[in-house]
């Protein structure tokens, strides 16, 4: 039973450590959020527990979004290589989720500095 926990681990720690490497779209999100999320810490510190919780989770939604958008996007790309407008609209939706996400970490943001 150990054995196999640990290989589904090491799968999700390639397919991470894939996407740190190799991904675009993950890659930018990673670094426009480590940038905006640093700058936002250094400028409006000190933060409350809670305030740090609701931070984490808005950075690491966005992340997890990505890597569902890029896994997606893959997997269609594969299986219908060619222009569909159905295939079209669903990874548009996917990456509306990432904008979501987005926007979830920007009204944090702000709920932190105004509240």
């Amino acid at each position: 039973m150990i054995k196999k926990l640990v290989k589904k681990f090491s799968h999700s720690l390639r397919g991470l450590l894939f996407a740190v490497r190799h991904d675009g779209g993950f890659q930018f999100q990673l670094v426009l959020w480590v940038v905006v999320l640093g700058t936002f810490l250094y400028f409006f510190q000190p933060f409350t527990q809670v305030e740090i919780l609701f931070l984490a989770l808005s950075f690491f939604l966005i992340l997890i979004t990505e890597l569902q958008n890029s896994s997606f996007e893959e997997a269609l790309n594969r299986l219908h290589p060619e222009l569909h407008d159905s295939i079209k609209k669903s990874k548009d939706m996917a990456a509306g989720a990432v904008l979501l996400s987005g926007f979830f970490m920007l009204f944090v943001m702000a709920a932190i500095v105004l509240l």
